[in-house]
């Protein structure tokens, strides 16, 4: 009978070493994780700081629905004209004020060409 406690207290010290070490290598990681979430947080602000200074291009989009509001810039990378001169909106018949082409093309019969299904 002494022999089975002593094997059961065995047992329990083995069962609390491996608890007491899974909780330090759990420690261990959390404190490393916090670690990095801080010198992140720091270096990544210096980071932005330094590349921000060099970018010139910060403010640059606008958004869409004010986009026709700005002066049409043509000194921007990609900002060009084919033809110089005053633009503006053309009248059009729909409240879109767009216009509509028809491209005329031929589909193959395989590809649904020509009402397959009779439709």
């Amino acid at each position: 009978m002494t022999n089975d406690i002593e094997a059961d207290a065995i047992l329990l010290d083995v069962e609390k070493d491996i608890s007491k070490s899974f909780n330090a290598v759990l420690g261990a990681t959390i404190a490393v994780c916090i670690v990095f979430l801080f010198l992140s947080a720091n270096f990544g602000n210096a980071v932005t700081q330094i590349t921000g200074e060099g970018n010139s291009s910060s403010g640059e989009y606008v958004p869409l629905w004010e986009r026709y509001l700005q002066d049409y810039s043509t000194d921007g990378p990609h900002g060009y004209v084919l033809e110089t001169g005053t633009y503006q909106m053309l009248e059009t018949a729909n409240e879109w004020n767009s216009t509509h082409h028809f491209v005329e093309y031929e589909l193959p019969l395989e590809e649904g060409g020509a009402a397959p299904n009779g439709l």
